[in-house]
């Protein structure tokens, strides 16, 4: 693989520009299911990203309609390691995309409550476990008031970083966040 596709659309302004020539689209190498729970309603799909040492991870929605990432040998196709998430959709009309984002050796994805799990050593067979990162509070809050954060902040855009590895998304609360969010916005 010339350079690794790591975040949605190539970079963090989604420019979807690349500097690696496309290969011909002539015949299919391997191909994995995406959707394990396909009601026929509208959905945004998560995008494939690709690690420098040509892991292809990808994000699936389950059969209860949750979450998860498949890793795959890029070459091969052949199945690496799966990881959950704990992802709760907000409200919707159209299923939302889950997108996920690697930087470096490090893979993020969305979890529960608008918080975002990290894991390390992503060309691995066996990475890291996943870390819960919570950006509007500390893990110790989080975990005390885990059911009102879950029900009431959600992530809902694509993961993305800069060049210097910072990561970037959106959210939205509905209904009331609790403190210290403290808010209905």
């Amino acid at each position: 693989i010339a350079e690794a596709q790591t975040t949605f659309g190539g970079n963090a302004q989604h420019t979807g520009i690349f500097t690696a020539p496309a290969q011909p689209l002539n015949i299919i190498k391997w191909q994995t299911s995406i959707d394990f729970n396909n009601n026929g309603a509208l959905g945004h799909y998560g995008s494939p990203v690709m690690s420098a040492g040509n892991s292809v991870l990808v994000p699936v929605k389950t059969a209860t309609n949750g979450f998860r990432v498949d890793a795959f040998d890029g070459a091969t196709g052949i199945f690496k390691y799966s990881v959950a998430s704990d992802y709760i959709m907000p409200s919707h009309n159209w299923i939302p995309s889950y997108n996920i984002c690697v930087v470096g050796t490090r893979l993020y994805f969305a979890g529960a409550g608008g918080t975002i799990f990290h894991i390390d050593n992503i060309d691995s067979n066996s990475p890291s476990a996943p870390v819960r990162d919570v950006f509007y509070t500390t893990l110790a809050t989080y975990n005390g008031n885990k059911s009102a954060f879950d029900n009431s902040v959600f992530v809902n855009t694509p993961i993305t970083a800069d060049s210097s590895g910072n990561i970037f998304f959106g959210f939205r609360v509905q209904g009331g966040a609790p403190a210290p969010l403290n808010t209905t916005q």
